[in-house]
């Protein structure tokens, strides 16, 4: 589940069409958490699809955040 989150973490850096400064894909035990600062709804969307395309029927929790 580690390298599954290392992936994740390594796709969302190459394929998001932003810059996240603030991005953590670690597996916790029970999920893969993704935490992060996003600016707008449509970043959040886009980070959500790739990280559970990424992911498949692996668990995953979203800990993202807006700017402010």
């Amino acid at each position: 589940m580690r390298a599954l989150a290392a992936d994740i973490k390594a796709r969302l850096y190459t394929t998001l069409p932003f810059f996240m400064s603030t991005l953590e894909v670690e597996y916790d035990g029970e999920a893969i958490c993704v935490r992060g600062v996003v600016r707008l709804p449509r970043e959040r969307a886009l980070v959500m699809n790739e990280a559970g395309k990424m992911a498949g029927e692996a668990p995953l929790r979203f800990e993202l955040r807006y700017r402010q």
